[in-house]
């Protein structure tokens, strides 16, 4: 239910907007220190990436969510982010 209130407050809202804004947030919160949310906001980040998201943006938002996961311990999904992120710049 959660999923669906947040998708309709960000309606009309581009995609690559919203990664962008989640990818900035998990930097901010990064470099406080604050590790759970900088991971939070980048996982957020990649729950609006699509088709249509320039590479670029799709990169730089997968590429943060691995390095948080690396913070997180969580190394086996970090290659999995970073081999995707490998895949898509080919």
């Amino acid at each position: 239910i959660k999923n669906e209130e947040n998708r309709s407050m960000t309606a009309g809202i581009p995609n690559s907007f919203l990664v962008n804004f989640y990818y900035e947030l998990s930097t901010l919160h990064y470099s406080r220190s604050e590790y759970d949310l900088s991971y939070k906001w980048a996982v957020k980040a990649l729950e609006y990436l699509s088709n249509d998201t320039p590479h670029k943006v799709t990169i730089d938002a997968i590429r943060q969510a691995a390095k948080r996961c690396v913070v997180k311990r969580k190394f086996q999904i970090a290659t999995l982010l970073i081999e995707s992120a490998v895949r898509i710049a080919e």
